[in-house]
């Protein structure tokens, strides 16, 4: 996926492993998934975010004070984390930051599936979680256009857009594993 400047640390030759990269707006259930495809393929679930280093509900204040070296650092690492061994990863910026992934997924889902899932994972009211959804959302996609001249709402290089709130965590499974089987004949077959 070149050209969108931000390749200077992305995985550019490791072609014989499996890579699957997940993305998504706020509660669209990449880790979820990631967990789901991991476990099928027997692969490893490589998912870094910022909600992990900070917690849930001081994410976006967290990225807010994180400066752009950190930031840069922080997905460097991912990509890293990635290379060399079959994978999925499950972060925002993976079908950008790993130029070499076999497959890149889109999820969407509607905001009333987000804002329930968000809400419940947050034990936060609707309200809160409508809030949190857009903030999280509205920063990313500026912050991610500053750094590295990525624009999250162009999905044009994405192999699969799936939604959600529409299938099952089993549905969109087997789907992006078909996918990426029959995208990686060579070694399956």
């Amino acid at each position: 996926m070149s050209g969108t400047g931000a390749s200077s640390f992305a995985i550019g030759d490791s072609t014989s492993n499996l890579i699957i990269t997940i993305s998504g707006l706020t509660g669209t259930g990449k880790s979820t998934l990631g967990d789901s495809i991991a476990e099928r393929l027997k692969i490893k679930h490589i998912t870094r975010s910022h909600k992990a280093v900070s917690g849930a509900k001081e994410v976006v204040e967290f990225a807010k004070n994180a400066s752009v070296s950190y930031e840069k650092e922080f997905d460097k690492e991912t990509v890293l984390a990635a290379k060399g061994q079959d994978c999925v990863v499950t972060a925002w910026l993976a079908p950008w930051l790993i130029e070499d992934a076999t497959v890149r997924v889109w999820l969407y889902a509607d905001l009333a599936a987000r804002i329930k899932r968000k809400g419940e994972e947050m034990k936060i009211s609707a309200a809160e979680a409508e809030k949190y959804i857009n903030e999280k959302d509205n920063f990313n996609l500026i912050r991610f256009k500053e750094i590295y001249s990525i624009d999250l709402e162009d999905r044009h290089n994405f192999d699969m857009l799936i939604n959600t709130s529409r299938l099952t965590v089993e549905q969109c499974t087997e789907l992006i594993i078909f996918l990426s089987l029959e995208k990686d004949k060579k070694r399956f077959r």
